[in-house]
């Protein structure tokens, strides 16, 4: 209640000049909690977005950003709780990428109507955190490859052969490998699902189909596990289980745990035969474009971290260059 009928002409007036400047606050909007209004985003994105990225989408706000504001109105979350609360977490790109999904709701409810601006203000998120990955020379390759059983062998040499993501050499036909050219077509993809089982997924993490090749040591591995495993149709998995199914990852991690720790590498990932794979390539005279092709990247920032300086060959450019200049 205002004193005076003038008083209320006056607060009518300023509220007017608010709403003209965009400054109104209605405070009917955003009392929705973060975890009322994240299906409604979820929903829109769903139509916008691969299977695959909505899943990463659920799984950071399922184990990240409910259980920390959930239970808060999306009108009462601060600038200053999120920048406090994105430098409490560990610089790495999972960081990053939580952090671009909870930006991207506050921008929804931004356009809904919900805030008036974003409490995701934090600078320079984009940057690339992710540590320089390891890479093997070929003998570090080869000792990991020695103390894998047979079959697991040949799945590694398969992978670092063709410089394969793990989802990629696992979603494999036997259609997809010609063993008289070494050619291989990377057109598919195991992926895991929801209830913990896995499915094949057309595409590769890009989207795209791409050729690669297998040539020595690693095409006579692949033709000698076709040897011990024939099948009946072109259209049966290339790895196989004790069982006779697709090889699942599972799999793969548990003998890969014995085999790292025999070879004296604890630390490896299966993906970093396929980073060495890629960088020994490079060093072999592979153009940034070669490398982009056969490890199928779309960006050429994720394609540079395999640009390893090898010392020896750094001495033989320098040799080349000071015989080349006189």
């Amino acid at each position: 209640m205002f004193p005076t009928k003038k008083a209320a002409q006056a607060a009518q007036v300023a509220e007017l000049g608010k709403l003209d400047a965009g400054t109104f606050d209605d405070k009917t909007k955003g009392t929705i909690t973060l975890a009322e209004y994240a299906p409604t985003y979820l929903a829109a994105r769903s139509g916008e977005v691969k299977p695959r990225s909505l899943e990463n989408y659920e799984a950071h706000l399922r184990i990240h950003i409910i259980p920390k504001w959930g239970s808060r109105r999306l009108r009462d979350i601060r600038p200053s709780e999120i920048a406090a609360w994105w430098a409490s977490m560990p610089a790495t790109p999972g960081r990053k990428n939580t952090y671009r999904t909870l930006s991207n709701l506050m921008r929804m409810a931004v356009d809904d109507g919900e805030l008036r601006d974003t409490p995701c203000r934090v600078r320079n998120v984009g940057t690339d955190l992710s540590k320089p990955r390891p890479y093997f020379d070929k003998e570090a390759v080869r000792a990991l490859w020695d103390a894998s059983s047979d079959d697991m062998r040949a799945f590694l040499m398969v992978v670092y052969g063709g410089g394969l993501r793990i989802s990629e050499a696992l979603g494999l036909d036997r259609r997809h490998v010609n063993l008289e050219t070494g050619e291989i077509l990377v057109e598919q993809q195991l992926q895991l699902t929801k209830d913990n089982g896995s499915a094949i997924v057309p595409g590769t993490k890009n989207g795209q189909t791409r050729l690669v090749w297998l040539d020595g040591e690693e095409l006579a591995a692949a033709e000698a596990y076709v040897k011990r495993h024939p099948v009946f149709s072109n259209t049966m998995p290339f790895f196989l289980n004790e069982r006779g199914k697709r090889l699942s990852k599972n799999e793969v991690y548990r003998d890969w745990m014995r085999t790292r720790v025999e070879a004296g590498y604890p630390d490896a990932r299966i993906h970093d035969l396929r980073h060495s794979s890629l960088t020994h390539l490079m060093q072999a005279g592979g153009t940034m474009a070669d490398v982009m092709a056969f490890g199928g990247h779309k960006d050429i920032r994720a394609a540079q971290r395999y640009q390893h300086s090898d010392p020896a060959r750094l001495r033989a450019l320098v040799k080349a260059r000071s015989e080349a200049t006189g």
